[in-house]
């Protein structure tokens, strides 16, 4: 690892579901296929039906929770708190073309919104 630190924040579109993902390139950042470290993964609930949501992160699109492609799970986060989780140590590989998926993954509904901050290291 070359001990570069590189964040991507943004705010979802409003029709997540448990299913949906974000796409986030990496590539930019990477210049190719890079082992990561996940450092500091910020979240926080914008609105929508859901009473609690996990946080994702794999290295293909459609990753299944708990398998290879899932590099990182957190924990149950109830929508009026803040999630933020540092010192991870959660290391992995992006997808063939430099991208990780994050899912958001609420209890209900089709219409959440979260802002996100991924902190990494490349």
């Amino acid at each position: 690892m070359s001990n570069r630190i590189f964040e991507v924040s943004g705010i979802t579109t409003t029709n997540f579901s448990d299913v949906s993902e974000l796409e986030i390139d990496l590539k930019q950042a990477a210049g190719e296929v890079a082992c990561i470290e996940i450092v500091r993964v910020i979240s926080k609930f914008e609105g929508g039906s859901a009473t609690e949501y996990q946080v994702f992160i794999g290295n293909q699109a459609g990753f299944a929770n708990n398998s290879v492609e899932s590099k990182y799970q957190g924990g149950v986060t109830f929508m009026a708190d803040t999630f933020d989780e540092t010192d991870l140590r959660a290391y992995g590989n992006t997808s063939s073309d430099g991208k990780l998926y994050v899912r958001f993954s609420p209890n209900a509904g089709s219409d959440n919104q979260f802002s996100y901050s991924i902190t990494y290291r490349i």
